[in-house]
């Protein structure tokens, strides 16, 4: 179902167009209060103009390791048009994909050529969300105000030696506690006032249809430094896109 939910809601912001997907304002930046996992990282966007790349990679430089991955229709905050890398002082790189695009089965790899048993884990963040019975933009909202679960980290199993996103179908997380009266807060907070306005009516929280929803997909790197014999660990969070 977590899936379905996922797939119907790229479904309805697809009809998103090109010009709006350019010309994103940073208001617009989607954010998940994911940092009870890690903590938050300060990063750095390449300033000077980056050269088109042939193969349409992208580079994502970390401390102490870079990753290159395929293209992916992403955006971060402070990226202009055309920027191909991004930079960051810490261990964790977030990126907002634009709706219609994914990063499942984008191969990726690690630039140095001395780091050695490199492996993938995956993990989720998990929120509540709702739908609404009115005729508006997107008629979906992700009830971020009553929390984020995450999932435990699974080694992700490679089917040959490259290394892909990927992710198994099924995650689970611990189960969220709340009440009608923590609901009708969070909706005005979470949603807006056109939300709260519409379920106000709602006296039992059986009256609704809230679900689990997959806000952010997690994947850490793990490799060992071949100079200083140090293993490090380095994440690469997508979140999911639930507006134009």
């Amino acid at each position: 179902m977590r899936y379905l939910k996922t797939i119907l809601l790229l479904l309805i912001i697809a009809g998103c167009s090109e010009e709006q997907q350019e010309s994103v304002d940073e208001a617009d930046l989607i954010q998940a209060d994911t940092m009870d996992f890690y903590e938050p990282d300060q990063h750095i966007v390449q300033e000077e103009p980056i050269e088109e790349q042939e193969d349409n990679s992208i580079e994502i430089r970390f401390d102490g390791m870079t990753v290159i991955t395929e293209y992916i229709d992403m955006y971060w905050e402070g990226k202009s048009h055309k920027d191909k890398r991004f930079c960051t002082v810490g261990t964790l790189a977030e990126f907002d994909l634009h709706p219609g695009d994914w990063m499942f089965d984008k191969a990726f790899r690690v630039k140095e050529d001395h780091f050695t048993d490199v492996k993938l884990y995956h993990s989720i963040a998990v929120e509540l969300s709702i739908d609404s019975d009115r005729i508006i933009e997107v008629p979906f909202c992700v009830l971020s105000k009553l929390g984020v679960h995450l999932s435990e980290w699974r080694e992700v199993q490679l089917p040959d030696d490259t290394l892909r996103f990927m992710a198994d179908e099924e995650y689970e997380t611990r189960p969220f506690e709340y009440d009608l009266n923590a609901f009708k807060e969070a909706l005005p907070e979470s949603c807006g006032d056109g939300w709260a306005e519409e379920f106000a009516h709602v006296q039992d929280l059986s009256e609704l249809e809230i679900e689990e929803f997959t806000s952010e997909y997690f994947f850490k790197i793990v490799a060992t430094n071949t100079i200083t014999g140090e293993t490090i660990e380095r994440i690469i969070g997508f979140f999911t896109p639930t507006h134009c």
